[in-house]
């Protein structure tokens, strides 16, 4: 199995980006992400591609990941804003 997940990234992008969710999206929170890509689908993409972390980190995968996804929706935002829009 390869060690990038493409597939399954672009998967969890599409389904924010569609436009019944667009409300959702909006008004972006980590509520509003995890209600349309749940937690238990981002700890089992990141235990299939290996990634869970092994030390304590300020950011674990599962929130490195949700800030991944909201910069997808918003390439035009920095990390910090992405950050504080989602926590």
């Amino acid at each position: 199995m390869s060690s990038h997940p493409p597939a399954t990234a672009c998967v969890a992008a599409s389904r924010l980006r569609d436009p019944h969710l667009a409300p959702a999206v909006d008004q972006l929170t980590l509520g509003a992400i995890t209600e349309i890509v749940p937690p238990a689908l981002v700890d089992e993409v990141i235990d299939r591609y290996g990634r869970r972390e092994h030390r304590v980190r300020m950011l674990p995968a599962r929130v490195t990941l949700y800030l991944v996804l909201g910069l997808c929706l918003y390439p035009n935002v920095g990390y910090r804003e992405v950050l504080s829009m989602l926590f």
